[in-house]
């Protein structure tokens, strides 16, 4: 064996939290703690018999994802997508293709530039909330977005927790969702930046492929899916 990525998680610290120093731990919960102990596990008996390094993916979106930025991208489609306010947030997020464009990067770079050393996988350069929601609108030749003061978005965030305590599954908007929502940041990606240089799909490209793959699962609403 020779080389070896550990997988790890921004979430070793709590959600929207950045370290100044790798070997700092905060998670908020047990998927995080887990992390952090596996993290603990590698630095104290990985040592120096092969070449290793952490990667820590920031949230992943692209072809095959699921759920959470899925949902997201049909939002947009559907026009239903909202700007919360006039705040624009920075959302640490990665493009499923320049992950493992930077993986691949982390296992050819040579050894003294990756060993023992943790990379973030995040998107750069970076691109607000905002601006992504436009990119995928504008791909999809979908409606004009709207944005919605926040006083009226916690009021709709409150009465989405009600209707989950009632028994809704899924409600459109809850205080968990909303707080994700406004919950922005900034990883730290000059190190993975210096390993990968420039990276092989900007903003709209994955948003192009990613809607070039949700039209051939029939996952986009069915006036747009058409030719």
């Amino acid at each position: 064996m020779k080389r070896v990525l550990f997988g790890s998680s921004p979430l070793v610290c709590s959600n929207g939290y950045i370290p100044a120093r790798n070997d700092v731990y905060c998670p908020d919960n047990i998927y995080g703690e887990s992390k952090a102990e596996g993290v603990r596990i590698v630095r104290s008996t990985a040592g120096d018999a092969f070449t290793w390094s952490i990667f820590r993916p920031s949230s992943t979106w692209g072809p095959w994802f699921e759920l959470g930025y899925l949902h997201f991208f049909q939002l947009v489609a559907r026009g239903l997508y909202f700007h919360p306010g006039g705040v624009n947030i920075v959302k640490p997020t990665c493009f499923v293709g320049n992950g493992a464009y930077m993986m691949d990067k982390l296992f050819q770079a040579p050894p003294e530039k990756v060993h023992g050393k943790v990379f973030y996988l995040v998107d750069y350069p970076e691109h607000t909330t905002r601006q992504w929601a436009e990119t995928i609108r504008t791909a999809v030749g979908g409606k004009p977005l709207w944005s919605v003061p926040m006083p009226v978005l916690k009021t709709a965030a409150l009465c989405g927790d009600v209707a989950k305590l009632l028994g809704w599954k899924e409600p459109y908007l809850t205080s968990f969702r909303l707080n994700n929502m406004m919950n922005g940041g900034r990883y730290p990606f000059e190190p993975i930046e210096a390993v990968a240089g420039p990276l092989p799909a900007n903003l709209a490209d994955g948003v192009e492929q990613t809607i070039a793959w949700m039209r051939s699962q029939n996952l986009l609403p069915e006036s747009q899916t058409r030719d």
